[in-house]
């Protein structure tokens, strides 16, 4: 390309799709047309090699800034190697997609580098979702969802698909998971609990 400078010079929209890499987001003239490097040959060449040093300084600093952050956890890393860390996980980071991306990438991160995370999620919003899709209407007293039987019911399946799905995205990023439940072995024991005195049927807190 910089020994003759000729290579978007003709055939712009075959030039165009032979060379995506130098040009991702930086002109949307060639998804549209294919001809916005038609012309000038040399002048285009110099702008697709000060794209691509453009892309590779905005890499480093993506790189450095996660090295910086790497630098200033390390008095953390080291104190709190091969303890057990619970994430709390819920509310809108359980919705939108990148965020919940986000959020394991992170979790693995913290299994990589030497501790024992544990997530603890929720799913309130996919059970709400479900309880009004089979024509339920979900109750609060309090700000505390009414869960009578069928509820229940609904609630421990939308809950052991979120598990799942969690499982998998951290099985995706190389690390191996486990989903388990509160019934489980008998991990989890409750007592029950009341809302300012009014029954909320199947709901405890933890003893």
């Amino acid at each position: 390309m910089s020994a003759n400078g000729r290579c978007f010079e003709l055939g712009g929209k075959q030039n165009a799709e032979h060379f995506p890499e130098c040009f991702p987001t930086t002109c949307p003239r060639a998804k549209a047309n294919g001809r916005c490097f038609e012309s000038g040959g040399k002048q285009n060449a110099k702008s697709a090699v000060l794209i691509r040093e453009d892309l590779y300084m905005e890499n480093m600093d993506s790189y450095l800034q996660k090295a910086q952050v790497l630098v200033e956890a390390l008095p953390y890393i080291q104190r709190f190697n091969r303890k057990i860390i619970v994430v709390k996980y819920g509310g809108s980071a359980m919705v939108d997609e990148e965020l919940k991306n986000s959020v394991i990438e992170d979790v693995v991160l913290l299994k990589l580098v030497g501790f024992k995370p544990i997530i603890v999620h929720g799913g309130g919003k996919e059970i709400s979702r479900w309880v009004e899709k089979v024509g339920m209407e979900p109750r609060f007293v309090n700000g505390l969802r009414v869960t009578d039987e069928p509820t229940m019911e609904i609630a421990e399946m939308v809950l052991n698909k979120v598990n799942k799905s969690l499982v998998q995205l951290v099985e995706r990023l190389g690390v191996r998971g486990v989903g388990i439940t509160g019934k489980d072995g008998g991990l989890l024991k409750v007592q029950k609990k009341y809302a300012d005195g009014a029954d909320i049927g199947y709901v405890g807190e933890i003893t």
